[in-house]
């Protein structure tokens, strides 16, 4: 941020030439494309990756990976500058319907690969590795189901390369599958290898055991940039970040709720953003 001083933010928030605002309404319950209703389970995570309703539903690339940008359908839409850089000065977060509350994080999603299956348990391999922060400091590793997977719990690891460059690394195992673990739009970060802050590329996924069912599982390299609390109905909760917005980011929310929720609601976030030059 190159805010010099107070006068210097409260001069270039109030210039308006410099100014937007990045508002977007998510169906967080909904399938692929809007399409159906997802029941979730009180503070698990979630992607809005597929039900954005506002800034174009985002897809899965299948077992070629894709990177992504700005322009990429999912990501909350906002005008790059031409110079200087974007920095996010206030945040709000509500709901539309329904009495929860919980928390959003804004990330930049910058590569991601699926069609990865919940019944195999040998290690299943592919090429995953961004095109932006391509050092991996503050990268993480998220899974998300992209299409049901199996009523049987069992558990998951990653193997990656780390922010310097060591190889085959491997995630502590999580719980996958099951109550709760198997709905389309779950999702988790995976954590790290001890002492790791980041990661380059990931190399593979392994399943302990089936799930029972086949699913689509995606693997995700994102960039946490910011967590956002989201209030009830009417009450929005607001902050003020200070934080960057990396150049080209394809910004998108990992959510959670105090409720398990299971109808098509709705919740809202907006960012007000300046540029600095």
């Amino acid at each position: 941020m190159a805010f010099t001083n107070l006068d210097d933010f409260v001069n270039k928030t109030s210039d308006f030439s410099k100014t937007q605002h990045l508002h977007s309404f998510t169906s967080g319950c909904q399938g692929g494309g809007g399409a159906g209703t997802i029941a979730t389970t009180a503070y698990k995570m979630y992607t809005d990756w597929i039900g954005n309703s506002t800034d174009g539903f985002g897809t899965y690339p299948g077992g070629t990976a894709e990177t992504y940008s700005r322009t990429s359908n999912g990501s909350v839409l906002y005008n790059s500058p031409s110079a200087g850089k974007l920095t996010i000065t206030h945040a709000t977060g509500s709901v539309a319907q329904q009495a929860h509350i919980g928390n959003f994080i804004l990330c930049d999603r910058l590569c991601a690969v699926s069609g990865l299956s919940g019944v195999l348990s040998t290690e299943q391999t592919f090429t995953l590795a961004p095109t932006r922060n391509t050092g991996g400091v503050g990268n993480v590793i998220s899974l998300e189901i992209a299409a049901l997977i199996g009523a049987t719990a069992t558990t998951v690891k990653a193997k990656y390369t780390n922010q310097d460059g060591v190889a085959n690394r491997e995630t502590p195992l999580v719980a996958i599958g099951g109550t709760g673990d198997q709905a389309q739009t779950r999702a988790w970060i995976l954590p790290f290898f001890d002492g790791d802050t980041g990661v380059r590329s990931v190399e593979s996924i392994t399943l302990t055991g089936t799930t029972g069912t086949n699913g689509n599982i995606a693997v995700t390299i994102i960039r946490p940039l910011l967590i956002v609390p989201n209030n009830i109905m009417g009450a929005p909760a607001n902050s003020m970040p200070l934080v960057d917005i990396p150049s080209d980011a394809c910004l998108f929310r990992l959510w959670t709720s105090s409720l398990a929720i299971n109808l098509g609601f709705r919740f809202a976030n907006t960012f007000f953003a300046v540029t600095e030059n």
